[in-house]
């Protein structure tokens, strides 16, 4: 994976990081549970407003004028969002948010920041994860990393719907990151993780200490 050059310093420079995903398996969890420093997808930062990174990479998520912005119950909230905010999508940014590039062949290496890998997966959550270790993490715990979705929503956020068909055959872009120290938090109660490359622990237990 490329050196990523972007204007965020590396805040989690060796230690851990947990990042929240929208997996169905989250629903009723208790999110005060999460240890910082935390980086949340789209509409988990409602969960943990005091997040290091918001990271938005759904479509338009930081844009004032998009549809998905406006599902916030509090249109100022990210007036006062205190972390980083960071994109791949969108012209119209919200202000403050930082947009990230993809290692191209045009690109110099001055103008690239994640692996174009992350590109080519187009997950909100290979981003996240990629974003995780460029900013120092030497360890990372994943909640809600279910594996996916198949037009129906599985988001524990959306209407969430337990019968939707996670697409296994996104989940070889995960396999890019084997090698690193990385955690699935899971609750097989609910929804098993599709993901096969990483070490799962049950999110019932004190999942820090493993």
């Amino acid at each position: 994976m490329v050196l990523m050059i972007i204007d965020i310093p590396n805040i989690f420079e060796g230690g851990e990081v947990t990042i929240l995903g929208g997996g169905y398996s989250l629903t009723g969890f208790d999110f005060s549970r999460v240890r910082k420093p935390i980086i949340a997808i789209n509409f988990s930062v409602k969960n943990r407003p005091d997040a290091d990174i918001c990271i938005g990479c759904d479509s338009g998520f930081f844009e004032p004028s998009a549809p998905s912005f406006k599902l916030f119950d509090n249109p100022d909230f990210f007036k006062t969002f205190k972390g980083y905010m960071v994109t791949d999508r969108g012209d119209q940014l919200f202000p403050g948010v930082k947009k990230i590039i993809y290692e191209g062949v045009a690109m110099t290496n001055g103008e690239r920041d994640l692996d174009w890998h992350c590109q080519s997966a187009n997950i909100s959550g290979v981003v996240a994860l990629s974003l995780s270790f460029k900013l120092g993490a030497k360890k990372v715990y994943l909640l809600g990393y279910d594996g996916g979705y198949n037009k129906i929503s599985n988001h524990y956020y959306h209407n969430s719907n337990i019968e939707s068909k996670v697409v296994e055959a996104i989940n070889w872009h995960y396999e890019w990151f084997k090698d690193y120290t990385i955690v699935n938090v899971i609750n097989p109660d609910i929804f098993e993780s599709k993901i096969e490359y990483f070490k799962k622990i049950n999110i019932n237990t004190n999942f820090y200490e493993n």
